[in-house]
């Protein structure tokens, strides 16, 4: 048979524990995560400690000078485990939000929306997306929209490629 040894210092460590007698504490955490995008997210698998969006290419179509690109609106989805919700954030580095020609410094100017207020790429920070936990099954619905509006191009608008990247960063609150 076997004899158990515990020295006084173990039994004093054991004696002031905040465990209580005859418990056994178990406990584990659940990670926050989040996924946005433009089309539903339901399908994707929420991953611990993660905030991401769903990227997206979006092309404005062919116009003449002196045209306009259509507005585009795009329904904001959102699927979370994390009760106090989502934030989205969009920068560009230094175009502003503004289309850059391919080649050369012209430009052409953007305005955007996201969730109802104008947003300014690069200065007004993070939007709330939701304050709360939604949609855990397959089919998100649409918390919101993120609306980009072109400005109308000049008669002398140089021809080509005009485009810029927005880079778009969700935080878990």
């Amino acid at each position: 048979m076997k004899k158990l040894f515990f020295s006084l210092a173990t039994v004093g460590v054991l004696a002031g524990s905040a465990i209580a007698a005859d418990n056994i504490n178990i406990s584990g955490t659940v990670l926050p995560s989040a996924y946005v995008g433009f089309t539903s997210v339901g399908g994707q698998t929420l991953l611990g400690n993660t905030g991401q969006f769903i990227g997206v290419d979006i092309n404005l179509a062919d116009i003449s000078a002196g045209g306009t690109f259509a507005t585009i609106t795009q329904p904001v989805h959102v699927k979370t485990n994390h009760l106090p919700g989502v934030t989205m954030t969009l920068t560009d580095g230094a175009n502003g939000g503004n289309l850059k020609h391919a080649t050369t410094n012209d430009t052409i100017a953007m305005s955007y929306q996201l969730m109802g207020s104008a947003y300014n790429i690069g200065t007004t920070g993070a939007i709330d997306l939701i304050t709360g936990a939604v949609s855990l099954g397959d089919d998100t619905a649409s918390v919101g929209n993120f609306v980009m509006t072109p400005a109308t191009t000049t008669l002398t608008q140089l021809a080509g490629a005009y485009s810029t990247t927005l880079i778009v960063t969700i935080g878990l609150k």
